[in-house]
């Protein structure tokens, strides 16, 4: 577990862990890979995050439909052009 709250390799213990971190800390190649796994995290996790705002507004929307048209969800759906694989999914929700 030391190892683990190590910030720098010279403090850790396990000589394995060490040469790793080392590895994808201070040697160029190693420090490129870290890199683009967080640059990718980082552009899956805004992709998730637009993907729940659009699902989030569209639930609004629909719910607004229903109350101020009288609308029912099939037909607020509609009105929005939701595809009908993503309606039942929607509905739901609602």
């Amino acid at each position: 577990m030391h190892d683990f709250s190590c910030w720098g390799p010279s403090d850790m213990n396990y000589t394995e862990l060490k040469t790793i971190t080392r590895y994808y800390k201070e040697n160029p190649k190693g420090v490129e890979i870290m890199c683009q796994a967080f640059d990718e995290t980082r552009a899956e996790g805004r992709a998730e995050g637009r993907a729940e705002g659009v699902e989030e507004t569209r639930i609004s929307s629909i719910r607004s439909l229903m109350k101020t048209m009288k609308l029912t969800a099939e037909q607020a759906m509609d009105a929005l052009s939701i595809p009908s694989e993503e309606q039942e999914k929607l509905h739901s929700l609602i």
